[in-house]
């Protein structure tokens, strides 16, 4: 009697552990997701931009990239200080996956761009490489977002006292004092479409207010909302103009770009004054299962 009772309790074991193993196996990825990423990124000699991706806990990484058939590889101090060591690397832990990220270096010399051009080359899909994937298997291209990369033109510096602040709730602060009479005729943003619905934006000119030092909330921030600005802005010398940036906490893209004040002085002078942003979206475990679902829906 006490063997049957031991070989039932065996049996539940067993088909516990084979239930708890199947239900693992479902939570697996075949592959690592590339998360979105929305990026302008100056030309220079070198430029840098982190990608994020999900990945199982199995210490799968992401070793380059091919963009447009230019192989991009991680910069060299994450390398020393990222992959060198024995422990998983991760940005945050999910309850089967971690969140990781790759600082990758872009050199001059693959890209067709000209210094001083005022050219752009994007990419919308990019190749990745992983270790611990089926080697056997050709690797295929995922759509990335948007990233650019633009060989901004070199103008005189027309504008001084420049600062910048941010928030831990995606906002940012940005203001810079005319040095001469200038006239602003327009703010361009990249990749405006994808992320207008997201992106609120307040433009003051005289106003006092930091976002880094005054945590109001952000129905009082001075200024006017972009949408109602009448443009071209007259700046005398001495103004400072002021823009306020805040996106919302439901978009989940990384953001890295610098809007554009463009004008011209009283000469006649193009130019253009930039504002770099950032913005990292927070993900919940239901956010992690969203985007899964939402990529397997796409292969099938």
């Amino acid at each position: 009697m006490k063997e049957r009772y031991f070989w039932l309790i065996m049996v539940v074991i067993v088909i516990a552990w084979i239930g708890n193993y199947t239900y693992l196996k479902s939570q697996q990825l075949e592959n690592p997701i590339l998360l979105t990423h929305y990026y302008e990124i100056p030309f220079e000699d070198r430029s840098f931009f982190e990608i994020y991706y999900l990945t199982n806990k199995d210490h799968q990484k992401l070793n380059y990239l091919e963009l447009n058939g230019v192989g991009v590889y991680p910069s060299e101090e994450f390398n020393h200080f990222v992959y060198e060591q024995n422990v998983p690397q991760f940005e945050k832990e999910f309850r089967h996956h971690y969140l990781k990220k790759v600082r990758f270096e872009l050199r001059d010399h693959g890209l067709p761009l000209e210094p001083n051009s005022g050219d752009k080359w994007s990419v919308q899909e990019v190749i990745p490489h992983y270790t611990h994937v089926n080697a056997a298997k050709r690797p295929e291209s995922e759509d990335v977002g948007n990233i650019s990369v633009k060989a901004y033109t070199q103008g005189n510096q027309l504008f001084g006292n420049q600062m910048s602040g941010s928030s831990n709730t995606n906002e940012t602060y940005h203001s810079a004092t005319a040095q001469e009479n200038v006239l602003i005729e327009k703010l361009v943003i990249p990749h405006h479409k994808k992320i207008a619905d997201s992106l609120d934006i307040k433009i003051g000119v005289n106003d006092e207010f930091n976002l880094a030092e005054d945590r109001r909330n952000w129905s009082e921030i001075p200024g006017k909302p972009f949408g109602e600005i009448a443009f071209p802005i007259q700046l005398m010398q001495g103004d400072t103009l002021s823009i306020y940036l805040k996106v919302d906490d439901s978009f989940k893209s990384y953001l890295h770009m610098p809007l554009r004040w463009v004008g011209k002085t009283e000469d006649g002078e193009s130019f253009e004054n930039l504002i770099f942003m950032n913005s990292q979206p927070r993900f919940d475990q239901d956010d992690i299962n969203q985007i899964i679902a939402e990529k397997e829906e796409g292969m099938e």
